[in-house]
């Protein structure tokens, strides 16, 4: 009874720890995604810029 225990605990382990790694690999793979998002709404909560204004940036990684 104690070796299922030790068993089933194991298998549960195992199964979470490869969601989690699978998650991550996803939101490496969302990353600049994530980091070009992140700009364009810092850029639009700047106060003092307007409709005529031109910002332009590229997300090359984790460089902007």
């Amino acid at each position: 009874m104690k070796l299922r225990t030790i068993f089933v605990a194991c298998c549960t382990i195992l199964a979470l720890a490869s969601t989690v790694l699978a998650q991550q690999d996803q939101a490496s793979a969302r990353s600049p995604d994530r980091i070009t998002k992140e700009v364009r709404h810092e850029l639009l909560m700047l106060p003092y810029l307007g409709v005529f204004d031109n910002l332009a940036y590229k997300v090359d990684g984790n460089n902007v």
